[in-house]
């Protein structure tokens, strides 16, 4: 599969030699990662229409928390298939349309690195469905400090 110039066989060739001309082992794909991100993914209904200056600043923020939870896990080679299970605890309710599209932010974080989306983190190849399978949770947070993200990424075989 062709993704912005490139395919996947040949980042993984690459990503290979770059790691043993560093002298570092190569690493397979983990079996299982879960973090937590300090607050609720902003929901669609919230962002849309706002500057673009405002979405750049909450993506960006976003991919510090997140560059920051999957430290241990770079360097590693991305699952092929996985379940990504994303609980969103907030204090409010939402309706499933909206929950499902808050996650896009977060999920295109976790792909390959490539032209489309550079400032991803690799732990998953692609987030197509036959790649990923995607299930999005809403939970019930009894305060506003109990509000959160919880990520779990499972290696599917």
């Amino acid at each position: 599969m062709i993704v912005a110039g490139f395919d996947q066989a040949w980042l993984a060739a690459h990503q290979a030699k770059m790691a043993a001309h560093r002298g570092e082992p190569i690493r397979p794909a983990p079996s299982l990662v879960e973090f937590s991100i300090a607050y609720p993914l902003k929901l669609p209904n919230t962002t849309n229409g706002r500057h673009w200056i405002a979405a750049h600043g909450y993506r960006k923020r976003l991919g510090e928390m997140v560059g920051e939870a999957v430290k241990p896990w770079n360097g590693q080679q991305p699952m092929e298939r996985a379940r990504v299970t994303i609980t969103r605890w907030s204090i409010g309710v939402c309706d499933a349309d909206n929950l499902v599209s808050s996650v896009k932010p977060l999920l295109d974080l976790l792909l390959v690195r490539s032209k489309a989306h550079p400032h991803s983190f690799g732990l998953i190849r692609d987030d197509d469905p036959a790649h990923v399978e995607l299930v999005v949770l809403p939970g019930k947070a009894a305060s506003r400090k109990e509000q959160r993200t919880d990520v779990r990424i499972e290696r599917l075989s």
